[in-house]
């Protein structure tokens, strides 16, 4: 039996509304994933040496799966901070560091829901992406 594999389809532009201060001078994507009957539709963001090249669902999921790691691995705010080498100690890190660990406690939810039973291996399976995108 072949496995499931997970599709994307990408729109040029997003919500700018959804998009980070720190963002706006990207390629902005949106983009809508697909695996095993459900969707899960997101902004993705590429810097402009991508030249414009439409991002993968590969490329999309690596991303979400790395920050959901990140969220999963940090017991908290501080712990998280640190391990993306935030300095917790300006207030301006303090803001930007707040709005980038909620995006991503958002975006791991979603993603949970999107993945279902296939989370945890996801995050954990060596080669679980390359054999499901």
């Amino acid at each position: 039996m072949s496995e499931a594999k997970i599709t994307a389809t990408a729109t040029w532009g997003a919500d700018p509304r959804k998009t980070p201060p720190d963002m706006q001078n990207m390629d902005a994507w949106t983009m809508k994933l697909r695996y095993k009957g459900r969707s899960f539709t997101i902004p993705f963001f590429m810097g402009y040496g991508h030249s414009g090249a439409k991002p993968t669902a590969a490329l999309v999921l690596e991303a979400l799966t790395g920050d959901a790691a990140s969220y999963a691995e940090a017991t908290d705010i501080d712990e998280f901070a640190a391990n993306m080498g935030y300095d917790m100690s300006e207030a301006e890190d303090r803001r930007k560091v707040r709005r980038i660990y909620t995006g991503v406690e958002r975006n791991t939810r979603k993603l949970k829901q999107f993945l279902g039973e296939d989370f945890d291996d996801a995050l954990d399976t060596e080669g679980w992406l390359e054999a499901h995108t």
